[in-house]
């Protein structure tokens, strides 16, 4: 619900942040010990992005309803599925790159290639939060959430790419490029 022309602060926020707090601590005490955590960091990192996901999800749902938030946010899933898909076997938009089966659960595909079943779900939240937050600097731009929250979310994506490629071993890039975590321009 707007207050003032300013959404109210997700309930699903503080599940959110307590996860990605114990993902992150999890994640370093691995590098730091050299344990495997075994089925806990991906089992971790989906209820993660899951409650992130519905952080961004539940203010859509007071302020549009369930069917029109519901319509916007798989519209992002299916562009953010079909661009990783078109990505795969073209290298466009984003250049050549293969998926590692670190992102489990992944889906098995023609070419030896693999989708991450999440990935739709990390668009989703990403563009989903990038929007809300230039909607919360910018309230009275009915315009700008879209657009300017699209460039948010390549710029959040830019220092990602190195812990999503290099860290987390996601996803490889097939012809190295200069940005972060060899992401091409």
């Amino acid at each position: 619900m707007e207050e003032a022309g300013r959404l109210k602060r997700p309930p699903w926020l503080g599940i959110y942040v307590g996860l990605l707090v114990f993902s992150l601590a999890g994640s370093l005490l691995s590098r730091l010990t050299g344990l495997n955590p075994g089925p806990i960091a991906p089992v971790a990192g989906a209820l993660t992005l899951l409650s992130g996901l519905a952080a961004v999800f539940a203010p859509r749902i007071e302020v549009w309803g369930w069917k029109r938030a519901a319509v916007s946010f798989g519209l992002i899933g299916l562009i953010g599925a079909g661009s990783e898909i078109l990505g795969l076997y073209t290298g466009f938009p984003f250049g050549a790159y293969l998926y590692t089966d670190k992102w489990a659960p992944t889906i098995p595909m023609p070419g030896d290639h693999r989708f991450p079943l999440l990935l739709p779900m990390a668009w989703m939240m990403m563009a989903g939060a990038s929007c809300l937050a230039v909607q919360r600097w910018l309230p009275e731009h009915r315009w700008a959430g879209p657009i300017l929250g699209g460039l948010l979310a390549a710029l959040v994506d830019v220092p990602m790419e190195a812990v999503m490629v290099g860290v987390l071993d996601y996803w490889r890039w097939l012809e190295p490029g200069p940005l972060p975590g060899g992401a091409p321009w």
